[in-house]
């Protein structure tokens, strides 16, 4: 009778799995098609539907960790905490309010020369001032979207080093950045982290659990082909998320990060009251600069389901530690300053 009840079980969860990457096609070609009109009006319509199935107190005893110790499930509480106007982590979410945090705990971060400029004022900033190469990115912005790094060359061209592109000189360059702004887009000019070979700098972003770094992600966005790969915190590679490439050997491939930064990360997250945070860095020639929090981290989904679990137990146990240190009384004065 056991198995058969267990027979039963598999093949409908292995039905509702089909069933929601079915859900998740169909979604996904809403996005992909940019219609912001129809994916408001889709999300509205969902929210009129109930994904809670009308289950009993057994069924909640018997599948309770399947959704507690799941990095998905974690991931999508997040997420509507982190759509809350009333969510503290908005704060230091913002590029601003991340850089003023780290530097305020003795993390390295960009030097931002000029910020909120009016995409209008872009001809107008006297860049002379700012060295041969900069970065021209939108003041709000997400996966690298709009961001331009600006090297000056000997003969007035410019070369936009992310895309390899280059112009006559910086009035055009200028005029293309502009092309590219939305409606009310401000901007900010940073300086330009690049790396030992004065190359595009990669992504590092940890995995952080209030003070332990599970994963580190290092990514080279800037190639023909976008290239990431997956560490455990030792420097081993680990296969963890699905569809994630790179070619053996290539730089991506070794790891960027020492022990010694694992450590200031784990220290950093511990002045952070929340479970979750991804601490995204740039690797330059002789450290790691700051690029900002994600509380929210995309990708969860593409996790294998190992991970996806260990993942989740990371999250469950940072909570309990977390718990902990707010009963014990800790004032986490240094986010208290960018919140408040």
């Amino acid at each position: 009778m056991n198995r058969e009840c267990f027979d039963v079980v598999e093949e409908e969860i292995a039905n509702i799995r089909e069933s929601f990457k079915k859900i998740d096609t169909q979604i996904k070609k809403v996005v992909r098609t940019g219609d912001s009109s129809a994916l408001r009006d889709l999300r509205a319509k969902a929210s009129e539907y109930s994904l809670v199935p009308p289950v009993s107190h057994s069924f909640s005893t018997v599948f309770v960790n399947s959704f507690s110790k799941s990095f998905k499930f974690q991931r999508m509480i997040n997420s509507s905490l982190m759509a809350s106007t009333v969510s503290s982590r908005n704060a230091i979410n913002s590029k601003s309010g991340g850089k003023a945090f780290c530097t305020s705990l003795g993390v390295s971060v960009p030097e931002t020369y000029l910020t909120n400029i009016p995409t209008p004022e872009l001809v107008h900033v006297d860049y002379s001032c700012f060295g041969d190469s900069f970065v021209i990115k939108p003041v709000f912005g997400a996966q690298s979207k709009n961001v331009f790094g600006i090297a000056l060359q000997p003969d007035g061209s410019v070369l936009e080093v992310f895309k390899q592109k280059k112009y006559k000189n910086l009035s055009d360059a200028l005029s293309a950045i502009a092309n590219t702004a939305g409606r009310g887009m401000k901007w900010e000019v940073e300086q330009l982290v690049l790396d030992g070979q004065g190359q595009c700098s990669y992504d590092v972003k940890f995995y952080t659990f209030y003070g332990k770094v599970v994963l580190v992600l290092q990514v080279a966005r800037w190639g023909k082909k976008r290239e990431d790969v997956f560490f455990e915190r030792t420097g081993n590679i680990v296969e963890a998320r699905i569809e994630r490439s790179y070619k053996p050997g290539s730089p991506v491939s070794f790891p960027l990060f020492s022990q010694h930064d694992i450590e200031q990360v784990e220290r950093l997250s511990l002045q952070i009251p929340f479970p979750f945070s991804r601490i995204d860095f740039l690797a330059g020639k002789d450290k790691l600069y700051f690029g900002e929090f994600t509380f929210n981290a995309g990708g969860a989904a593409g996790f294998f389901d190992e991970w996806d679990r260990v993942l989740g137990e990371e999250f469950q146990a940072a909570q309990n530690r977390l718990m902990k240190d707010l009963l014990d009384g800790k004032k986490f004065d240094a986010y208290k300053q960018i919140v408040m």
